[in-house]
């Protein structure tokens, strides 16, 4: 579901981010965090589960 999510959508951040979570050590997936956070802020502020989730990946 992911490689087809990335497969369609390979410039959305965090989609990138989620499909490369696989290998968290490799540069790629710090790069993809980066840029997804900024978008995870604006996508999901105070929507409750999902806005509470993604804290948690970036309080790691």
């Amino acid at each position: 579901m992911l490689s087809k999510a990335y497969e369609l959508e390979p410039s959305d951040p965090i989609i990138e981010m989620v499909f490369l979570a696989d290998s968290m050590k490799s540069e790629g997936y710090q790069n993809a965090c980066l840029r997804a956070k900024e978008h995870i802020k604006d996508r999901f502020k105070n929507k409750g589960l999902m806005d509470r989730y993604f804290q948690d990946v970036f309080d790691r």
